[in-house]
């Protein structure tokens, strides 16, 4: 096993907002995020960039449609005023998506379909066929299921569009227990004759434990199936897996051989190790690869972990261990990371590397402090051996971050600060957000503004205050603003280039259809909001017979009636949750969302 010590880096990266595909998946997201925020739904985006270096203005917007439900039905997506990107949702009548179209130009002048995705459901709303359409080729697939609802078969074939020949296709078979039984792709030969290319089974004991996993495949310019590999497993008689062994193909005879295993070793409750072995056919025995160890306290968090590596010779060269250390709330105080390696003349072991986490909480058991110091302790100090990062934390009187501040050491100097702010209104909607950094090469400050999140009721909670927008002239949409500007210095530190971009956010509280009879300065009102037992129904003056119905955003009906006037509805019966109070009248449909609390 060559790669017997990786180290696996995450890298959290923020796709630029110019990036088309990236943006559009993530207004998407955007919409299910926000449209719940402000008891509305996110209508449109409009993301208005200015001073980018080397570049021209741009602007982009993004229109988004909903039915009455608040479930997205059509997003569009615009560059510079020019319909680039186009997603179609067409839902049944409990919302689930039954066909799906998505639109873009691709070098062309006009909006062509790129990919279409069609869904036949059954009474239950699971999908039973789904056909998906893209450029050249139709992927057709069948799904049966248990009548616990668990898939039991796949069953899935590619279609040239031309001439609807099959080029592909695979059928997967589960057991009652969502497990693979067997998986088998096939391939369509030019005569048209089908074959298997490759196939997996799957078996398992009476406790649904699986035992054995076989591959089969084709090989080159034969037909005939064989098995390529196999792996077997072993338990011990409290179901615990102790051996999985790894078989591989033998090209010479066709005969499989087992060619790696791993055995597992449990100490009582707290101790497992897992020791990978490889077989060495030059002396036609098991080497040891690597040995992991893992330790765990009373309340199953791991206190120690261990990984050595060995040589072909069982001979040991490398260690790292990690051991955590936590206080009486089971809250992580420290880390400490080491690395050893071994040799002739350190047959004890060389320190190597020292990483060293420490944690610090408020007396609300809120992390206020965290310290990073590592360093290669075998190069010394002139490599800059110590080096710290410190991350302080800062809270209100709610439990909210309001900031965190983050501070790098290294050889006695001090650089690198940041400082994250939050700033929150009266009702927990966030209004401020700024991130500064005192970098010489990168300055950066974000704000966010955020207006009119709830509707405010004034003090006898009857009828909604007078609330300002950004566009006072729309006063339907309620507009979430976000301004963010990145200032960077060149290396001469004597210009500077600034880029702004600010996007906008637009919402509805109300989702009418129709023509209402009511006069155009009256609403109905539904109060409070949230409401725990009752809600209060206000009806405007010479208003129609009204059916009044709750439904939940799965889109069940919990309790529907009429009104002639205002009344008051029980609710103390529903569960908690937000909910749509759909008023259906003669003319017209207005839906509403509530909260409920419990």
């Amino acid at each position: 096993m060559n790669n017997k010590f990786t180290l696996i880096a995450i890298l959290f990266c923020f796709s630029s907002m110019l990036t088309m595909g990236q943006h559009f998946s993530t207004t998407k997201q955007e919409f299910k995020n926000y449209q719940n925020k402000i008891g509305g739904t996110l209508d449109s985006i409009y993301i208005h960039y200015i001073g980018i270096p080397g570049t021209d203005l741009i602007e982009s917007k993004v229109i988004f449609q909903s039915n009455e439900d608040g479930f997205l039905t059509l997003c569009k997506k615009y560059n510079s005023n020019y319909l680039e990107e186009k997603e179609i949702y067409k839902r049944d009548k409990k919302n689930n998506v039954i066909l799906f179209e998505y639109y873009n130009k691709k070098n062309e002048d006009k909006l062509s379909l790129r990919n279409r995705v069609e869904y036949k459901r059954n009474a239950k709303g699971l999908v039973e066929k789904k056909s998906e359409v893209k450029d050249y080729t139709t992927n057709e697939t069948l799904y049966t299921y248990f009548d616990n609802d668990s898939i039991k078969t796949i069953e899935s074939k590619i279609l040239t569009n031309s001439n609807k020949k099959v080029v592909s296709e695979s059928f997967t078979e589960y057991t009652s227990f969502h497990k693979v039984k067997t998986n088998i792709v096939y391939i369509i030969r030019k005569n048209g004759d089908k074959t298997i290319s490759s196939k997996e089974e799957y078996n398992y004991n009476d406790n649904q434990l699986i035992t054995d996993k076989k591959s089969y495949k084709t090989i080159p310019y034969e037909t005939e199936l064989i098995l390529n590999n196999k792996t077997e497993y072993k338990y011990n008689n409290k179901g615990l897996l102790i051996q999985e062994v790894h078989y591989r193909l033998n090209i010479d005879d066709s005969s499989l051989f087992a060619s790696a295993k791993n055995e597992y070793e449990y100490s009582g409750k707290n101790c497992i190790k897992d020791t990978f072995y490889e077989f060495d056919v030059s002396i036609n025995s098991w080497t040891i690869a690597i040995e992991k160890t893992y330790v765990f306290n009373s309340s199953n968090k791991c206190v120690q972990s261990k990984e050595s590596g060995f040589d072909r010779n069982n001979k040991l060269i490398a260690q790292s261990v990690l051991t955590s250390n936590y206080n009486s709330d089971e809250q992580l105080l420290n880390e400490k990371l080491q690395t050893l390696r071994f040799s002739a003349d350190h047959p004890e072991g060389k320190l190597f590397t020292e990483n060293l986490w420490e944690y610090e909480y408020n007396n609300k058991k809120l992390l206020y402090k965290a310290i990073k110091t590592f360093g290669n302790v075998e190069q010394g100090p002139e490599y800059g051996s110590k080096q710290q990062e410190i991350f302080s934390y800062k809270y209100d009187i709610k439990d909210r971050m309001i900031e965190k501040e983050s501070l790098f050491i290294s050889d006695n100097s001090t650089y690198g600060n940041s400082v994250e702010t939050w700033v929150y209104d009266n009702n927990d909607n966030l209004i401020d957000h700024k991130i500064a950094s005192d970098s010489d090469q990168y300055k950066n400050t974000e704000e966010v503004k955020v207006l009119n999140l709830c509707l405010k009721l004034n003090k006898d909670n009857m009828a909604p205050m007078a609330l300002k927008y950004l566009d006072e002239n729309n006063v339907k949409n309620p507009i979430l603003e976000k301004i963010k500007t990145t200032k960077k210095v060149n290396k001469n530190y004597n210009t500077e280039d600034n880029q702004e971009v600010k996007t906008y956010y637009y919402y509805t509280l109300e989702d009418g259809v129709g023509v209402n009879n009511i006069p155009s300065n009256s609403s109905i009102l539904v109060y409070p909001n949230p409401a725990q037992n009752n809600i209060q129904v206000n009806l405007p003056k010479n208003a129609t017979a009204t059916k009044v119905s709750l439904i939940d955003l799965k889109g069940n009906l919990w309790k529907e009636t009429e009104l002639n006037e205002s009344d008051n509805i029980y609710v103390g019966d529903l569960p908690r949750g937000l909910y749509l109070c759909k008023f259906t009248s003669i003319n017209s449909v207005i839906i509403k969302k509530i909260i409920l609390e419990k």
